[in-house]
């Protein structure tokens, strides 16, 4: 049907399919969208593009960084061009093979006005930081006091009672 599939392992990891599309660009295009002139972006885990490619349609955003583990992942955005856009080709955006934590930590407090996010599955080593108290705090001290968080829930992947701690933990360091 015209979508081309990123596939890791076994394990889809994305998409370009319009129904993912569809999901992935809002990450980017509500938070913009409510946030008057935003000027820094980071995304953790590039996927397929469809994120960052959307962070790049704001004029206002005179940075977009992409922070991806994987080389192989980044190597592979020209399969997925019909979505993405040749987005690695803006000059805003700024590529980091690391961990996102890690550059995270490399950044200074009030770096972005978003900070977005679509891990793998949370059974991948190291995922499930990702959703924790402290990956949260970390993040806040990197946003913009107006800035916003975005992140892919995978509550399908996990119990009933594991969803609830990591909504806790999100809702307890973004109370409003």
């Amino acid at each position: 049907r015209g979508a081309r599939w990123l596939i890791t392992n076994g394990h889809p990891m994305s998409t370009s399919s319009l129904y993912a599309q569809r999901y992935m660009r809002a990450f980017a295009h509500i938070p913009l969208a409510m946030t008057d002139h935003p000027e820094s972006a980071l995304v953790i885990c590039f996927g397929v593009g469809n994120t960052v490619h959307a962070a790049s349609l704001h004029s206002s955003l005179r940075s977009i960084e992409v922070a991806d583990l994987s080389r192989n992942v980044l190597e592979h955005a020209s399969y997925f061009r019909a979505s993405n856009h040749d987005v690695l080709h803006d000059p805003r955006v700024r590529v980091f093979v690391d961990d996102g934590r890690q550059h995270l930590r490399t950044r200074a407090p009030n770096s972005y006005d978003l900070i977005t996010l679509e891990p793998p599955p949370i059974s991948f080593a190291g995922v499930s930081a990702l959703y924790s108290r402290e990956f949260y705090e970390l993040a806040r001290s990197r946003l913009k006091p107006r800035g916003y968080m975005t992140q892919w829930l995978p509550a399908y992947q996990v119990p009933p009672d594991t969803v609830l701690e990591m909504v806790r933990a999100f809702i307890d360091v973004f109370p409003t």
